[in-house]
Parts: structure tokens; sequence; C-alpha cells
């Protein structure tokens, strides 16, 4: 049973009009770190700690069961990287990456300075970033100017939150 990194990503297609009730939902469940609106394809991105692929099936499984559900694409994540003390930023999104070499595209999605964090992962793309930034088109600009012109990504797929940041309270 292979062994899983401690973060994987989920896009969710759900019935219109039950988004915030797909979230609500979402974030009561143990194995959901993150569950945000997502625009694009999908309505809604879920991340969450799995040991292994089965228990990540399991999960699918049990989404893809919910009446709100009309589709699921699983990211299993076999290898992670976030930036230490990272602030949240006003916008941010997934960017899902499909690279020739990964270990030198993650090397250098690392150095890009809106790349929050990313999932090593297997499927159409290899990679999925976490993105963030001031506004929509310094969003658009990290993808555009930062990522699509590392050596070897071949394409790039952008999935902005829908979701604000919550607000910390002192």
């Amino acid at each position: 049973m292979a062994e899983l990194s401690e973060e994987s990503v989920f896009f969710l297609r759900v019935t219109p009009g039950r988004v915030e009730h797909a979230l609500e939902e979402l974030r009561r469940h143990p194995h959901v770190k993150e569950a945000e609106a997502v625009m694009g394809t999908y309505d809604v991105a879920v991340t969450g700690a799995f040991r292994s692929s089965e228990e990540l099936r399991k999960f699918q499984a049990e989404l893809e069961a919910k009446d709100f559900c009309e589709g699921c694409a699983a990211h299993p994540g076999f290898e992670n990287w976030r930036r230490e003390e990272a602030e949240e930023e006003p916008v941010n999104g997934w960017t899902l990456i499909r690279a020739v070499d990964v270990d030198r595209a993650m090397k250098d999605l690392q150095r890009v300075p809106s790349v929050q964090r990313i999932i090593g992962t297997t499927g159409e793309y290899n990679l999925i970033a976490r993105i963030g930034a001031k506004d929509p088109n310094a969003l658009q600009e990290t993808v555009i100017r930062d990522i699509q012109k590392i050596h070897g990504i071949r394409r790039t797929e952008t999935r902005p939150s829908l979701t604000r940041p919550s607000l910390k309270t002192t």
C-alpha cells in the first residue's frame, strides 16, 4: 500500500446552488484540512491528510456518494513543500502543473515568492502549487511571468479561490 505525504487535494463539481452546503459539510469531516470555493471546471477544492492510497480512495468514494457531488478529481500527495511563515494573501488559487522534470520544477517553484506550498502528485498534472497575491492581476502575473516560464513546465491550469482568508483576531 502506497504511503502518502501530509496533504492531498481533491477538486469537486458541485450541484448548482449547493456549494455553501458542500463547504459546511466538508469542513466538518475529520480528514479535511481546508475546503474552499474555486472558479473553473470545479467548484470546490479540498485538502486533507491521508496515510495511504486506500484511505484516499475511501474518502473519494465517500465524496462521490454525497448528494451535492457531481464529479471529483483526486490528486494524491506524494511530496509536499510549504513556505515557512507564509502570510495569507488576499487572493489565492491552485495552479495545476505538468512538468517534464518534476524535481527541478519543484525546486524552481520554491523560488517564486507567491508560491505558498507545492504538492507532488500523479496523473495529468504532476505538481499542484498553492499561490497567493495582493490582487487578481498579480495572481495572473505570477502564473504567466513566473510559473509558466520555468524550464520544463509544459502546461498549467489555475483555479482561483473564491474564499477570502479568515481574519486573525488578537
